[in-house]
């Protein structure tokens, strides 16, 4: 579970989570308090900013961060990647979704490698690469690998 908050904030759903014997509590190094109230204002510019981006209608499943749907309208997903900043993300369900579509390889772009674990956990069937982990022609040929075994 992540939260996303004030400093303020966070350390007290630290410091009650512990105290209610949670095993870690840990701050992620993030610069903004992302997927909350707080960027409101950022969302808000980003969406008048993105409504003067031409988008066009999906060629290939989109799955929203808010909604773990599939958003087949281009304007639908224009709202979505611009608010996404504001509300919080439903990875879990997101990455069911796009596995139910038939998913069968996720790669993760930098940094870090939070996300291929939790799909890696949630979704064992399912290959899951991050970026960081090695040179992107390594990558290329581990998810080429994992498609053609998919397809099997």
């Amino acid at each position: 579970m992540v939260v996303s908050g004030s400093d303020d904030a966070l350390r007290r759903v630290r410091d009650i989570a512990l105290g209610r014997g949670a095993r870690k509590a840990e701050r992620l190094d993030v610069s903004v308090p992302s997927h909350c109230v707080l960027l409101e204002d950022a969302a808000a510019q980003l969406t008048d900013a993105a409504s003067r981006v031409h988008f066009d209608t999906p060629r290939i499943p989109y799955v929203g961060n808010r909604s773990a749907r599939v958003l087949r309208r281009a304007n639908v997903v224009r709202d979505d990647l611009a608010t996404n900043l504001r509300h919080p993300v439903r990875w879990h369900d997101s990455t069911v979704a796009l596995s139910e579509l038939g998913a069968t390889v996720f790669v993760e772009m930098p940094p870090g490698q939070t996300l291929s674990q939790l799909a890696a956990d949630a979704l064992p069937e399912v290959s899951s690469f991050p970026v960081d982990a090695s040179p992107i022609d390594a990558i290329t040929a581990r998810v080429r690998n994992a498609r053609r075994h998919a397809d099997d």
